[in-house]
């Protein structure tokens, strides 16, 4: 069974009264990922930033929402020392929080993947881990999910460097990842042919031979309802074209199989159109549903129990 969800990553600085959990409600969604910056619990007022992680989380649960959080930073790891004191007193506040240790890290500074950054970087998530699980066991932990899972990719060889550099010692329980591609309009499907996201099977399945022993699931997949750019000879996005693309990509075979899957984004944001809503008047007010909820909706609804 797929645990399905989607990300939210305004969340963090929504006060809680105005929280979009309604739509997350309403979209059937069974996980609710959003994100800080580390340095939020490290200085600057530590107590006021948690209580706003606190009340998210508190509020997805109570709409039947596994709250999952990135943890992340800019292009420098942190002292480590400080993020474990960071780590205890966030799973000792939110018992049975799932965390992702960075995000897309592979491509800081855009300089791609090295050796030396993965070994620096599975060094520290091997004191994380075990320190966050100190403070609350029933935590949950994935290292920094890749931007993509196109095999060749930044993602993929930084996932080789990481197993490499001893990540299979670490006792996490989640891999995240990514899975977008580029161009960012590729349809999942053309003319019959699935495009890279199907690199998610051999992917997966090369990972697992360099030592991967953990469950691997998706917590980011979309598209824009705009071209950004380049159309790179493709159609124009569109919200229509959003929908059908969202919708093939979901019903793949190597997606539907997955352990846990979520859609980018719940509602359009400074990094772009990938939103199923929009929200006009942010933080506050209505948002406004997009062809694209309606599809994720109606793909994620039960079916009706019949006698």
């Amino acid at each position: 069974m797929t645990l399905v969800g989607i990300n939210s990553n305004d969340a963090m600085w929504t006060p809680t009264a105005d929280l979009p959990s309604g739509a997350v409600k309403q979209l059937e969604a069974k996980a609710w990922r959003s994100d800080c910056y580390l340095t939020n619990l490290t200085s600057g007022n530590i107590a006021l930033n948690l209580a706003r992680i606190v009340g998210w989380a508190t509020t997805a649960r109570m709409i039947g929402c596994q709250p999952i959080l990135v943890l992340t930073w800019t292009n420098a790891l942190v002292d480590t020392n400080a993020a474990i004191a960071a780590v205890q007193l966030l799973c000792a506040a939110i018992p049975g929080l799932w965390i992702e240790w960075g995000n897309e890290w592979e491509s800081a500074l855009m300089e791609g993947p090295t050796e030396a950054r993965a070994e620096a970087y599975v060094a520290q998530f091997a004191a994380i881990v075990p320190a966050g699980k100190s403070a609350d066991p029933t935590s949950k932990w994935s290292p920094s999910p890749v931007a993509n899972i196109d095999v060749g990719w930044w993602g993929d060889t930084w996932t080789l460097y990481t197993l490499e550099a001893g990540l299979v010692a670490v006792p996490y329980d989640w891999h995240f990842v990514h899975a977008y591609t580029w161009p960012a309009n590729v349809p999942p499907v053309q003319n019959g042919i699935v495009s890279h996201y199907l690199d998610i099977v051999p992917a997966i399945a090369r990972w697992t031979s360099e030592g991967l022993k953990m469950p691997v699931g998706v917590t980011e997949c979309g598209f824009q309802s705009s071209t950004a750019g380049d159309t790179n000879g493709l159609p124009e996005m569109t919200p229509a074209l959003q929908s059908q693309y969202l919708l093939e990509l979901l019903e793949l075979p190597g997606f539907k199989s997955l352990p846990v899957l979520l859609v980018f984004d719940l509602c359009d944001s400074a990094g772009g159109t990938y939103g199923l809503c929009t929200w006009p008047k942010w933080p506050t007010g209505p948002q406004v549903l997009k062809p694209a909820y309606k599809t994720v909706k109606a793909l994620w609804t039960p079916a009706p129990v019949t006698k």
